[in-house]
């Protein structure tokens, strides 16, 4: 369900510097983004745009019908959304579902192409958790890292003089040269977002208090990350 808001703080995003857009099939926004970003009045060339096929149809027919609804001839970045791929369930695998995504890059309906929730393999992007509580998935062979939910909880060295746990946590992500995924319906939220590389910095020993703290708990962990399906296996 779309937040009745939602077009708003991302056309408010947009217009204050927040270009990177992440969408998917399940997130069911692509109508609200199509008119955020006619309203934003940016060019498209300024404007990142991440779409992710899970079920629907097979890769290829997914993003012809999501370009239609974004209103838009491309996207810059198209994932995998999980390695649950398999024949019995949607007729093709892995192997093929790359294949589907090679067609949608070769005819440039995606300028990149990668995958999400899977294990660390050598491929171009991966989009994962990453967090102050699950840092084991690191960057390396060349993979770019995208991950979602980079606010995972943090409550001791949170109270910095002039900023809060949002701004920190996105700094510590910053730190390790990752890109950054953050999602809010609120206005305060958003307000933080814009403003996290204004007014501080965390110092070297900071980061590190941050890294042991999260090294020392351990997260519970989504279906896609548990030891069975840490390989992408069709």
């Amino acid at each position: 369900m779309v937040e009745p808001l939602g077009n708003v703080h991302l056309t408010k995003a947009l217009t204050n510097g927040i270009t990177h857009i992440d969408s998917a099939e399940c997130y069911n926004t692509d109508y609200e983004v199509a008119k955020a970003i006619k309203q934003s009045k940016l060019l498209r060339s300024d404007i990142w745009i991440t779409d992710k096929y899970f079920a629907e149809d097979d890769p290829y027919q997914h993003l012809v019908a999501a370009l239609k609804r974004l209103d838009t001839p491309y996207v810059y970045l198209y994932l995998l959304h999980s390695p649950f791929i398999k024949i019995k369930f949607r007729g093709f695998d892995l192997s093929e579902a790359w294949g589907f995504m090679e067609r949608c890059k070769k005819e440039g309906m995606a300028k990149n192409f990668g995958v999400s929730n899977f294990g660390v393999e050598d491929l171009k992007f991966n989009q994962i958790v990453f967090n102050a509580f699950l840092q084991n998935q690191t960057p390396g062979n060349n993979i770019q890292l995208e991950p979602y939910s980079p606010l995972g909880p943090l409550y001791k060295g949170d109270l910095k003089a002039g900023a809060g746990k949002t701004q920190i946590l996105l700094h510590w992500v910053s730190a390790f040269g990752i890109v950054q995924i953050a999602i809010t319906s609120k206005e305060t939220r958003l307000a933080e977002f814009l403003d996290i590389f204004d007014g501080f910095e965390l110092t070297p020993e900071e980061i590190e208090q941050i890294t042991d703290i999260g090294k020392t708990y351990k997260p519970v962990l989504r279906q896609c990350w548990k030891p069975e399906y840490s390989k992408f296996v069709s």
